[in-house]
């Protein structure tokens, strides 16, 4: 460590040069994000393809919904979207972009209602990708209009459940389970039986509940359009040229089409800047939207208990670090 480099500065020294400049980097980051939010200032993290991060001045919003539809941190992170966009006073429209086939009843039907409530507010515009089909169609069905490219596969409107018999193959491997329940019902559908006639009889009768919930809402939020629901949901899939000929979809064109009959009927300017969920966070913005978050609670409290939300700090009055500032848990 004390071998000096050919330059005559000891290795050591450039090491603490550098760790030097990333203190400084990262401190006067945290300076200039805090003071945007001390004044209330829209902070605005552009990627190169344009769409904005914590931006509260963008016109419009792009929700991405791809692959299956279930609970997940990518689910809760749509919602939140939704919310935000709900209460915002800047957005004026909203894209959906959908590449999904399908999924879980409940997580579809909530996004769903939520979309049918935005849409009193803003117009909101479906464009469909490879695959809209089932839940992803569901979804499609709650904007003002969809457009689809010609290929797309869609519609699939139907309910299944898939169950599987195992009793041969546990004969075969001579294993004998045992099951202990309370209720007769309670291991309906096991794997390890064959499943009774009445206990096939309450679940067709369940499919057929959510079946008609799903035709109902298709045919609440197509009403303008009014397709033939019930020649069409059989469960069929069909390419997105037919989806407009059954008035299943509205228009035919991709994305940019999409986004360009948004700007129209948002009455927005054609640059209008686009807020995208979910939010492709890296390290670095996580870290500072974290710190952004806990400065507006901090604001929040402060104001609620009658403080002066100019002066943050104050001599002689203790303050908590955040925990990883300072190796422990808060308080």
């Amino acid at each position: 460590m004390s071998e000096k480099n050919k330059k005559g500065l000891p290795i050591i020294a450039w090491i603490f040069i550098g760790i030097f400049a990333c203190a400084l980097a990262l401190g006067l980051a945290s300076y200039f994000t805090v003071k945007s939010v001390m004044q209330g200032s829209p902070i605005a993290f552009k990627s190169s393809k344009g769409s904005a991060f914590f931006n509260q001045s963008a016109a419009l919003a792009r929700i991405n919904i791809l692959g299956p539809i279930f609970e997940s941190e990518e689910l809760e992170k749509i919602n939140e979207g939704l919310d935000e966009i709900e209460k915002s006073k800047s957005i004026k429209g909203l894209l959906l972009r959908i590449s999904s086939p399908g999924g879980s009843v409940a997580p579809t039907q909530e996004i769903f209602n939520r979309l049918m409530e935005i849409r009193k507010k803003m117009p909101v515009i479906c464009s469909l990708g490879d695959i809209a089909a089932s839940g992803g169609y569901y979804i499609a069905a709650a904007c003002s209009e969809i457009f689809v490219n010609p290929g797309t596969l869609t519609g699939s409107i139907g309910v299944i459940m898939q169950l599987t018999n195992l009793k041969e193959l546990y004969t075969w491997a001579k294993v004998k389970p045992v099951v202990m329940k309370a209720g007769r019902y309670k291991d309906m559908g096991s794997p390890l039986r064959e499943m009774k006639d009445d206990e096939k009889a309450l679940i067709d009768g369940m499919l057929e509940k959510l079946h008609t919930q799903f035709q109902a809402d298709v045919r609440k939020g197509r009403s303008e359009a009014k397709p033939d629901i019930e020649a069409y949901a059989d469960g069929r899939i069909f390419s997105g040229e037919q989806a407009v000929d059954y008035a299943f979809a509205d228009k035919l064109g991709g994305a940019h089409d999409a986004i360009l009959r948004l700007k129209e009927l948002s009455k927005v300017d054609k640059d209008a800047e686009f807020v995208v969920w979910p939010r492709k966070e890296n390290d670095f913005r996580s870290f500072f939207s974290s710190q952004v978050s806990s400065i507006k609670d901090s604001l929040n409290l402060r104001k609620a208990l009658g403080l002066s939300a100019e002066s943050q700090l104050q001599n002689g009055i203790p303050y908590f670090l955040p925990s990883f500032w300072t190796g422990g848990n808060q308080p």
